[in-house]
């Protein structure tokens, strides 16, 4: 299930009028929470900051734990495993930290992965067609060096200029 874009204009609203509040939303009243209040306190800039960081490094997390992936290592200046799990619990994150020690993927991934691998393979058949197609008109890579002639305007110079000579 995707996070309603209403959640998230909640929280982007909410961490332009008040950071506390979307951080306590986001991590409940914890060391989070209590650092936002203490940075909104001393000044309003790096309260904001580190709010929308909390927010982003959130949803970013949730969206690699709803694929399948692991999100990584607990970031800096956040302490709450919900915000650095993804909303996921400590034992769906070690499932995933396992699958990804062992180079082995969920089902998921796997499908996406074959999925995508599908397409790279089509796309590289139409552009071997398409460069089978050209082959007539190919010019080799070592005919493309330019340089400067007495002039100053930058001419072409062919490495194999007899080869050319009738066009």
């Amino acid at each position: 299930m995707r996070i309603p874009l209403f959640k998230r204009s909640i929280i982007t609203v909410l961490n332009i009028l008040f950071p506390p509040l979307a951080v306590m939303m986001l991590t409940g009243p914890n060391e989070d929470f209590i650092f936002n209040c203490v940075m909104f306190l001393l000044a309003v800039i790096p309260s904001h900051v580190h709010g929308f960081y909390i927010s982003l490094t959130y949803f970013n997390r949730k969206r690699k734990v709803r694929k399948g992936v692991y999100p990584g290592k607990p970031k800096h200046l956040i302490w709450s495993d919900r915000v650095n799990n993804g909303g996921a619990s400590r034992r769906d994150i070690e499932r995933l930290r396992y699958e990804k020690e062992e180079g082995k993927l969920s089902r998921r991934a796997t499908r996406m992965l074959t999925n995508e691998s599908s397409d790279r393979s089509s796309s590289r058949r139409r552009v071997q067609e398409w460069d089978d197609g050209l082959k007539d008109y190919a010019i080799s890579p070592q005919t493309s060096r330019i340089s400067t002639g007495r002039s100053g305007r930058r001419q072409r110079r062919d490495r194999y200029a007899d080869d050319y000579s009738d066009y």
